[in-house]
C-alpha cells in the first residue's frame, strides 16, 4: 500500500459517492490499516463525510505506532484473526438498528 497510500480512501470514495446516500441501512465500512499515511487530510475528509451521511467506519488497527482518525470507531488488535468478530459485530449492529 506503500506504492499508493490512498488506494484505500480512494476505493472507499466511490462508496461515498455512490452507496451512502440516505436509506434504511448504512453498512459499516470497515478499514484495516495503521493509518499511517503520507496525507492524512484526505483520508480525513472522505471518514467524516462517510459519518456526516450516516455510514459509521469501523477503523482497525494493529497495535503500536500509527494514527487514529476522527469520526470512525477504532479498535486496536494485537492478532488480525479479531478483525473477523469485530467486522461481524459491526454488520450485526447495521441491521439491528436498520
Amino acid at each position: 500500500m506503500r506504492d499508493d497510500p490512498h488506494r484505500g480512501v480512494r476505493t472507499c470514495g466511490g462508496v461515498a459517492a455512490g452507496v451512502c446516500r440516505p436509506q434504511p441501512l448504512h453498512v459499516p465500512r470497515a478499514v484495516v490499516s495503521d493509518g499511517d499515511l503520507d496525507d492524512l487530510d484526505p483520508a480525513q475528509r472522505l471518514i467524516t463525510t462517510l459519518h456526516c451521511s450516516g455510514c459509521p467506519v469501523l477503523w482497525l488497527r494493529p497495535d503500536g505506532p500509527g494514527h487514529t482518525f476522527a469520526d470512525t470507531t477504532t479498535v486496536t488488535m494485537t492478532d488480525p484473526v479479531q478483525a473477523i468478530d469485530h467486522i461481524a459485530a459491526a454488520a450485526v449492529t447495521a441491521l439491528e438498528n436498520a
